[in-house]
């Protein structure tokens, strides 16, 4: 039974747009394959302590070198991982979409960002800040081995770009992108 007290102050709505906002990123967050084999309420309880943060296109997400402490998961949209060259270009390490994290380094190992991440179009995220994501990381070795299998795939990827700058020509290297870009 609700009371007149509830019922007047808006109490009991805004308890249940509350829990269907953490319902809604509990399911989103079950879509992404970090969290794929998370328990229903290891998914809720991250939904709990996460935040949604809607961006602009173009905006700027991330900056290289400052301090980070929150995870983030795209729900829609993309982004750029991006470093600056030392003569001011603009160097594009990847391009996230849906599904896929971001800022996992520095929320691992507490370190400064090591690039710069920005919305190439209105994009959405689900922000889980490193406290809460760690004490669950503990707890599951299947959370902690999807995102270690995530990380070597990237790592990988950058050896390939490493690779293609030192032994392919300039056709060479336009040819990999594009196969890699196909990939993606």
């Amino acid at each position: 039974m609700v009371n007149d007290h509830t019922f007047r102050s808006g109490e009991g709505r805004k308890s249940s747009s509350i829990d269907e906002d953490i319902e809604k990123r509990s399911v989103l967050l079950k879509n992404v394959p970090l969290f794929q084999e998370l328990g229903g309420d290891e998914r809720y309880f991250l939904a709990e302590v996460s935040m949604v943060r809607k961006v602009p296109e173009h905006a700027t997400i991330l900056l290289a070198d400052e301090e980070g402490d929150t995870l983030f998961v795209i729900v829609t949209g993309r982004v750029k991982v991006t470093v600056m060259s030392e003569d001011g270009r603009e160097v594009i390490l990847s391009i996230l979409k849906e599904r896929d994290f971001f800022g996992e380094m520095s929320l691992l190992d507490g370190k400064p960002r090591s690039a710069s991440v920005i919305a190439t179009e209105k994009t959405e995220l689900i922000m889980l800040r490193r406290v809460d994501f760690l004490s669950r990381l503990e707890r599951y070795s299947q959370m902690a081995s999807q995102m270690l299998s995530t990380l070597a795939t990237r790592l990988r990827r950058t050896n390939r770009q490493v690779e293609s700058l030192a032994l392919l020509n300039v056709y060479g290297r336009i040819a990999e992108t594009l196969l890699q870009l196909a990939d993606d």
